[in-house]
């Protein structure tokens, strides 16, 4: 009634053996002998992209004791480094893992590399409660990856993060810090950056207050809070205020503003709402009136490129402004108030308002009208 088992894997780096005795509890113990050497397939097997950096090395041992309802393990590697995504990360002492039945005990587990360090101690027992802490710190850089939108990405993060409670409803306790970030976004001739603030946990909810960013030679600072659902963010609330932002979204027109935004995000809707107040602005791009014509077709057949969390977002957005706003090309010279509110969404989007002029000339086929008082509305 006794069976053994012996074998050994992937060209003799992994040995196992096994013993089972066939009576009514069934007893069986069962050990797995990693040898030091290449298992890239077991990490890449957890990935949905696997990145071409991919490269895993492992040595250690895991052992295994049950019944025919009782289980436990207990593992310890003494060497276990891998890479990806542009991180590379190496055991900084031994790293034990052990569980028994439903606990899953993480006692020594310490990573790090020139770009990561990340450290975890702790009890997870599935399905009843979590008990553990995880902390360390990394490079941004390789971040970029996450996304095609993110050409550059440049800072350091550090972070402490606890948790701790019932299984359905987990509490959280620490602090996540971004030191001295730049990012540059694709289609953005902005970078933005240096980013500099805190994150804090606290039981269900995330707050984080003035975030601070230089862009596009003005200041954005960025506060907020959120509520977790387990690991989830379930509700999230940004204000953002910016002061002295200069761009050019176009050639030959320029734009200077101040402005305040607000973002909510609920299981039920998203919003952004608020108001861009422009302290100068300048129009100065030519127009030729037959190429202008046929781009109006196409300005209705135009949608605006968005993250796709936006894409649903309701917009409330106030957009003001009546001193050193100047139209000045070849149809128009004169100074302008604009008071225009866009609504609906980004990716169904329209304005109310209008803007007004009560000085200044039209040219028109070679003539010049003087402007007593005009106006042009959206509905």
């Amino acid at each position: 009634k006794r069976v053994l088992v012996k074998g050994d894997f992937l060209n003799g780096i992994v040995t196992a053996d096994a013993e089972a005795f066939l009576s009514d509890t069934l007893p069986w113990e069962a050990s797995i002998r990693f040898k030091n050497g290449r298992y890239d397939f077991i990490l890449a097997g957890f990935l949905k992209d696997v990145p071409k950096d991919l490269s895993a090395s492992l040595q250690g041992d895991i052992s295994f004791k049950g019944t025919r309802d009782r289980f436990s393990m207990n593992s310890k590697f003494s060497t276990l480094s891998f890479s990806l995504y542009g991180y590379n990360f190496r055991n900084r002492g031994d790293i034990i893992l052990n569980s028994a039945d439903s606990e899953f005990k993480i006692e020594a587990f310490s990573i790090g590399g020139k770009n990561a360090d990340i450290n975890a101690v702790g009890v997870i027992k599935v399905g009843q409660d979590y008990n553990f802490v995880i902390d360390g710190n990394i490079d941004l850089a390789p971040l970029k990856v996450m996304s095609k939108d993110i050409e550059s990405l440049r800072g350091r993060g550090n972070f402490v993060i606890g948790v701790s409670g019932p299984w359905e409803s987990p509490g959280f306790k620490g602090e996540i810090n971004i030191r001295d970030a730049t990012v540059m976004l694709a289609g953005l001739p902005h970078s933005i950056g240096p980013v500099n603030g805190s994150i804090f946990l606290d039981k269900n909810r995330v707050t984080f207050d003035s975030f601070k960013t230089d862009f596009a030679g003005g200041k954005i600072v960025v506060s907020g809070f959120g509520d977790l659902d387990k690991f989830s963010l379930k509700r999230l609330s940004v204000s953002t205020k910016m002061e002295g932002i200069k761009l050019r979204p176009l050639e030959n027109v320029s734009v200077f503003f101040d402005g305040n935004l607000y973002y909510e995000s609920s299981p039920k809707k998203q919003s952004l709402l608020g108001e861009i107040l422009i302290k100068q602005a300048r129009y100065e791009k030519r127009v030729d009136w037959k190429s202008w014509l046929v781009s109006m077709k196409k300005i209705k057949e135009t949608h605006l490129e968005q993250p796709s969390f936006l894409g649903s977002t309701r917009l409330n957005i106030n957009i003001r402004g009546e001193e050193n706003i100047f139209i000045n090309n070849n149809i128009a010279k004169t100074p302008v108030k604009i008071d225009v509110t866009m609504q609906g969404t980004l990716a169904q989007y329209g304005l109310i308002g209008g803007i007004e002029a009560k000085e200044g000339t039209i040219f028109f086929r070679g003539n010049e009208f003087k402007i007593i008082e005009g106006s042009v509305d959206f509905i």
